[in-house]
């Protein structure tokens, strides 16, 4: 019994230096501990958001021995006044699009009684609103031909979009030319 009366008598002891001692501890410890928290919660937040917004490449794998849905598909060729040069200089361009779906090669050819679903006519003046924008220190730079290429896929994804569940997955040109 005298044990318990010595341990009790700690334990108000404590209890007294506690609260003599004021908030110093617990305010400290709660200062230095929310910082660190939110340094180590806040790029998880970020990463989440990010993965969440990001438009998603559909995933398929594909079975050993049988080859990818991607297809390419070849534009025509585009000739293209260069912004900013009166008409003197102009791009020619060859561009190719791969796609997701092969079942997408429709909406790369004219439209036609055979073909009501053709958008070539609407996507090549789309891509030669986009290149005749840029002036020639644009379109000779390789910075700004990637940038460029991603313009030109997410135009084209804009027109396809109500129409198909595939998407342009990438674009390139084989030939790029300024005269």
């Amino acid at each position: 019994m005298a044990d318990e009366e010595t341990v009790a008598a700690d334990n108000e002891n404590a209890s007294e230096a506690q609260e003599h001692a004021g908030p110093g501890k617990g305010l400290i410890l709660a200062l230095v501990v929310t910082p660190v928290l939110m340094i180590i919660i806040t790029p998880i937040i970020v990463l989440m958001m990010i993965k969440q917004l990001s438009p998603k490449l559909p995933t398929t794998v594909n079975a050993p021995g049988t080859k990818s849905k991607i297809i390419e598909i070849k534009l025509p060729k585009l000739q293209v006044n260069v912004a900013g040069t009166n008409g003197t200089r102009y791009a020619e361009i060859e561009a190719v699009v791969t796609v997701t779906d092969p079942s997408m090669k429709k909406y790369f050819e004219e439209q036609s009684d055979t073909n009501p679903d053709g958008k070539l006519r609407r996507m090549v003046a789309v891509i030669n609103e986009i290149i005749g924008s840029k002036n020639l220190n644009e379109l000779l730079s390789k910075e700004y031909r990637d940038r460029l290429k991603k313009e030109i896929r997410t135009a084209l994804n804009d027109i396809l979009k109500e129409d198909t569940n595939g998407m342009v997955h990438s674009v390139y040109f084989p030939r790029f030319l300024i005269q």
